[in-house]
């Protein structure tokens, strides 16, 4: 039945005879992207008693030192997770390494100190390379300069 406004159900409709086309080629499903694209980094030190955690569950007073910027560290804490920042306790982590502020250009570790690149995955392979056989000779002698203020036999 066929009205202005149809509200009756739906009657059968008698299907035609289709010619069978191919099915569609699956297209691969995109692959989700990272969420953390960085590489983890070893903490700078630790700060246990003094600073307590910002988690009211937790107050932990153990914290990874993850980063110095400004005077500031970024804590986090050992049990919990939280992250703060906290300022700076002058003497409490050891004095960088001689040359450990010497900054690469180009290559792998382009724009990076050597402290950082140390902290990196295989960065101390890299340093330790470096020292005995990079081709820029500042390069070469800012390594061994680095390895030997470690106490590092090379």
């Amino acid at each position: 039945m066929s009205l202005l406004f149809d509200t009756s159900p739906k009657e059968p409709q008698k299907r035609r005879a289709r010619k069978l086309a191919p099915p569609p080629a699956e297209k691969p499903a995109p692959e989700n992207p990272l969420i953390y694209l960085g590489e983890s980094v070893p903490p700078l030190g630790r700060l246990d008693n003094g600073v307590a955690c910002l988690d009211q569950n937790c107050q932990a007073q153990c914290h990874d030192i993850l980063d110095e910027d400004r005077g500031q560290w970024r804590l986090e804490c050992c049990f919990c997770g939280t992250g703060q920042w906290s300022p700076v306790i002058k003497g409490h982590l050891p004095p960088p390494a001689e040359g450990a502020d010497f900054v690469l250009r180009g290559g792998r570790f382009d724009g990076q100190t050597l402290g950082e690149v140390a902290r990196s995955r295989r960065g101390q392979d890299y340093i330790t390379w470096a020292a005995k056989e990079h081709p820029r000779p500042a390069v070469k002698k800012a390594c061994e300069t680095y390895l030997a203020s470690l106490g590092d036999p090379g």
